[in-house]
C-alpha cells in the first residue's frame, strides 16, 4: 500500500460557465516540457482564496495523494499588473511574471488565459493580456476591479 503518491499531468480539461453565452465552454490547459518538441506552459485567469483575481502561468501540473485525500494542484508563476488598461494608451492591462513560485489548487483555475509577449516596448517578463481573444474574456475582465488583478 503506497501512503504518498505523486502522479504528473500535462493536460486539464476542464470548462467555464462563459458571462457571455451563460453556456458551459469546454477548454483544455497544457503543461508539457515536450509539447511537440518545445516546452509549453499555458496561462490562466486564477482565483485566490481570499477573492482576487491573478493570472498565472501553470509550470507543473500532478495530483497527490496524502493523508487518505486526493489533491490536485499545480506550481505556478503568478503575475502582477504593472500597466492597468486605464493608465495605458491601447487600453490593455500589462503585467510582469513574478520568478517565486506558488502551488495552487486546480480548482481555482477560472479559465485560460492568453498573454502576449511586450518585452520589445518594456521588461523581459512583462506581457499584454489579450481581454478581446473572445466576448467572455472581455466581460470577464471588465467586472473586475483594476485593484484585485
Amino acid at each position: 500500500m503506497k501512503v504518498f503518491q505523486i502522479r504528473p499531468h500535462n493536460l486539464l480539461r476542464t470548462a467555464y460557465h462563459s458571462i457571455s453565452t451563460l453556456a458551459l465552454t469546454p477548454q483544455l490547459l497544457r503543461c508539457n516540457p515536450n509539447f511537440h518538441g518545445r516546452p509549453r506552459e499555458d496561462t490562466a485567469l486564477i482565483k485566490l482564496p481570499n477573492g482576487r483575481f491573478v493570472f498565472a502561468r501553470i509550470r507543473f501540473m500532478f495530483s497527490c495523494t496524502a493523508l487518505h485525500k486526493q489533491w490536485d494542484l499545480a506550481l505556478a508563476t503568478l503575475f502582477a499588473t504593472v500597466i492597468s488598461p486605464s493608465r495605458h494608451p491601447t487600453g490593455q492591462r500589462v503585467v510582469r511574471e513574478d520568478s517565486d513560485s506558488i502551488f495552487i489548487d486546480v480548482d481555482w483555475i477560472v479559465r485560460s488565459a492568453f498573454l502576449a509577449s511586450a518585452s520589445l516596448v518594456s521588461h523581459p517578463n512583462d506581457y499584454f493580456v489579450c481581454d478581446t481573444v473572445d466576448s467572455d474574456m472581455y466581460w470577464r475582465l471588465r467586472e473586475i476591479s483594476e485593484q484585485c488583478i
